[in-house]
């Protein structure tokens, strides 16, 4: 008998894994529109990137340090809803 409680470390485990994988997608927007129309398609990583490939180092590690902040918000916040919703469950 699994239930949803069984899973939930598990799957919380895996959402955190590809959310972080997310934020570092670099190569698929560089590759097919290379920042997009304007900067359509450019994400924080990309803009990250171009500003490393200018050679604007500081910019580079201020959107790094910005992205790195962001990702630890959510996945805080996420990690902590499931586990209240793990409290609830076991009640």
């Amino acid at each position: 008998d699994i239930t949803w409680p069984t899973l939930l470390p598990v799957s919380v485990t895996i959402i955190l894994i590809r959310l972080i994988e997310a934020f570092k997608i670099i190569d698929l927007p560089n590759v097919m529109t290379n920042g997009g129309p304007g900067i359509a398609t450019e994400s924080l990583s990309l803009h990250s990137y171009f500003n490393w490939r200018t050679m604007d180092l500081s910019g580079s590690a201020a959107v790094g340090y910005l992205l790195m902040v962001v990702a630890v918000f959510i996945c805080l916040s996420f990690v902590s809803l499931v586990k209240k919703q793990v409290e609830i469950a076991q009640q």
